[in-house]
């Protein structure tokens, strides 16, 4: 860029077209103070020089260089025109064109980022899964529990409104008892078992002496076959009684097939020659009273309606009553001692 050089004015003591020539360059006093308008045209000059001196080879490279127009300043002048150039030349890198700023380049992510970003993408978005498919199942999820729910429930029909119950004077409240029950002890289990084996041994005797009584011999028999030959030993008789334990209560009977009470006693003694009438009272009074310290085994005992034969600590073998085969029992009630005298 030329220099700006401002025309001297006819008028200017050092115009070389000054009419006075008895003026001489030495005798000329300075110009007048320049305008504002002067010192903004020198300082965009100097500022321009700055931004573009690559563009304009014939500018000069200093800021504070004279120019045509600069030469008249003053000195306070020049350096107010010198800081105005200062700072238009601070500010003028933002009016540059943007084409002549080279951008910088990216700096590509390091590899450690790069892991750290997926870290923290997986950390978001997988809880974020986990919460969508969780947030159905808490909607369907009651807020409160099945109690509150029912006290909820009772307390809005209470407000919504009372039933009433008309109940009858006479209905009464019926009683309630609660149901038991009984459990069988292993003792009565063991109690049982026995007895059911007792009942199937009664049984298998009975129905040896049933099958065997077409054999026996009735008491008429007996008593043709063996003439009486004196009074037999309560201890024979006894002995002749033990062999029919087991056999059946019949009412009526006086053979192995079955007995009553005063039958058996018919039986027994008819294997003697003895024979005997078929009642419990006929038979006791064909005997002697004897104490209890005087009975053994074989005697007889008697009371009303029934008899049998002593056996002994306060024991008698007897056929007792009906369902209960002939054996060995406790005495039962006052029994009479009775000894056979024939």
């Amino acid at each position: 860029m030329a220099e700006n050089v401002t025309p001297e004015s006819p008028d200017s003591p050092n115009s070389s077209t000054n009419p006075n020539p008895s003026t001489t360059p030495e005798s000329t006093t300075p110009s007048a103070t320049p305008t504002r308008r002067s010192i903004r045209e020198a300082a965009a000059a100097a500022a321009a020089q700055a931004v573009q001196p690559a563009r304009t080879p014939a500018a000069t490279s200093s800021i504070g260089a004279k120019t045509p127009a600069a030469s008249s300043l003053t000195p306070s002048t020049r350096v107010r025109v010198k800081t105005a150039a200062v700072a238009t030349q601070a500010a003028a890198p933002s009016a540059v064109s943007p084409a002549f700023t080279k951008p910088a380049a990216k700096k590509a992510p390091s590899k450690g980022w790069r892991s750290f970003r997926s870290t923290a993408v997986m950390a978001l978005v997988v809880p974020g899964l986990f919460a969508t498919i969780a947030i159905p199942a808490y909607a369907m999820t009651p807020g409160g529990t099945d109690d509150q729910t029912a006290a909820s429930g009772v307390q809005v029909a209470k407000e919504t409104g009372a039933q009433k119950m008309t109940v009858d004077d006479e209905a009464a409240i019926a009683p309630v008892a609660r149901d038991g029950y009984t459990a069988t002890t292993s003792a009565e289990l063991a109690t049982a078992r026995a007895a059911t084996a007792v009942a199937a041994q009664r049984t298998a005797t009975t129905a040896s002496y049933v099958q065997t009584a077409s054999t026996q011999k009735t008491a008429a028999e007996l008593l043709a076959a063996a003439p009486r030959a004196g009074l037999p030993s309560q201890a024979d008789v006894f002995a002749a009684a033990l062999k029919y334990q087991g056999v059946p209560y019949v009412f009526g009977g006086a053979t192995p097939a079955g007995f009553d009470c005063s039958g058996f006693v018919l039986y027994v003694y008819a294997q003697f020659g003895i024979s005997l009438p078929h009642s419990s009272t006929a038979q006791g009074a064909r005997g002697t009273v004897i104490s209890a310290a005087e009975a053994v085994p074989g005697d007889l005992l008697v009371k009303p309606g029934h008899i049998g034969f002593y056996a002994g600590n306060g024991m008698i073998l007897h056929a007792s009553q009906p369902g209960t085969p002939l054996r060995i029992g406790p005495m039962y009630g006052n029994y009479t001692y009775v000894r056979f005298t024939g």
